[in-house]
């Protein structure tokens, strides 16, 4: 999804492993998306040819990547160090990025399609007259758990909504 319909897309970043339907009207990003990039998440198999027949082997799924182009449309402080406090939690560039998870809504013909990424990290943050922003993740957590959700839900927000989708548990 290249283009997104920046008045019809709402975008939350929670903590790791937070049900998105815990999301506040704060925690709302809207208006200052431009794009919208996910990438990743395929498993390559290899196979082997032996006596007797083939073998599969699964390899790991790739890393998944989400890319944003950002327009910061309130000059306030506290909106534009938002984006600097995912990179940089204590305002100060360390090794301890956050984990976060990141949560996307589409409104659309009464329903809400949405997606849900869990254990995501900032990995790179650029600034100039529009800001980029990539978070990365694992397609699964080391017990198997996918970092991944998407599906089509009853409502108009995620805020309150109490659909089972949204819990990481």
């Amino acid at each position: 999804m290249a283009g997104i319909f920046r008045d019809e897309t709402n975008i939350y970043i929670l903590a790791n492993d937070v049900s998105g339907s815990t999301a506040t009207a704060n925690d709302v990003i809207k208006g200052e998306i431009r794009s919208l990039k996910v990438s990743g998440g395929e498993q390559e198999q290899d196979t082997k040819h032996c006596f007797g027949g083939d073998i599969t082997i699964e390899k790991p799924r790739t890393p998944l990547e989400i890319s944003m182009d950002i327009s910061v449309q309130n000059t306030a402080a506290s909106v534009i160090d938002r984006w600097d406090k995912y990179k940089y939690p204590n305002g100060v560039a360390t090794d301890d990025t956050p984990i976060k998870s990141l949560w996307v809504s589409h409104y659309t013909n009464s329903l809400l399609k949405v997606r849900g990424f869990n254990n995501i990290r900032v990995t790179s943050l650029e600034e100039e007259l529009m800001m980029s922003v990539t978070f990365k993740c694992n397609a699964q957590t080391p017990l198997g758990v996918t970092n991944l959700r998407t599906s089509t839900i009853s409502g108009t927000t995620i805020v309150g909504n109490a659909n089972t989708f949204l819990n990481w548990s």
